[in-house]
């Protein structure tokens, strides 16, 4: 009889590390900010990222950007940060991208007025953000500190460069 190997175990061989799963701490703007979260609060997978959502309209022409209001402000658990980056549907939905394609929210942003935003880019239609529209999401990363910087020397052989590892 073969033992059930446990979930570090299998992760293990799969040269993955398995992390427990940590609470995000939320502080919302106002009252009204709260109730635009309800679906997002009801809707979480812990598997998955937080959704975020957008606290007003927003109506943008092709190539024109906006600031999206989130809200809230997000406390991670020590030793992590979070990560703010569009869901699969945000482009379809909204048909913008976020201009710096990830939001990296330290440790320390979590004052009184912290309040998170997400800048996102029209692409080449009419658009509006409705309020209310999870736009965007939280994802919890741990930190790995960096001890020190060291020179090398690279290979001989080169892959050839970006974009060059398949058709």
């Amino acid at each position: 009889m073969t033992k059930k190997k446990t979930k570090n175990e299998t992760n293990a061989e799969w040269g993955r590390m398995y992390i427990p799963s940590q609470k995000l701490s939320i502080h919302y703007r106002n009252e009204e900010v709260e109730d635009l979260y309800k679906g997002s609060v009801e809707q979480f997978n812990p598997e998955e990222g937080f959704d975020l959502v957008a606290t007003q309209d927003y109506t943008l022409s092709p190539g024109g950007s906006a600031k999206v209001d989130l809200g809230v402000v997000l406390k991670a658990p020590e030793g992590y940060r979070i990560l703010i980056m569009p869901r699969s549907s945000t482009y379809n939905n909204n048909m913008v991208i976020q201009t710096n394609s990830i939001g990296v929210i330290d440790p320390s942003f979590c004052g009184e007025n912290d309040f998170l935003s997400m800048q996102v880019l029209a692409t080449n239609s009419y658009t509006t953000i409705k309020k209310g529209s999870r736009i965007c999401q939280a994802i919890l990363q741990p930190i790995v500190k960096i001890s020190g910087i060291k020179k090398f020397k690279p290979g001989k052989e080169s892959r050839g460069g970006y974009g060059t590892t398949g058709v």
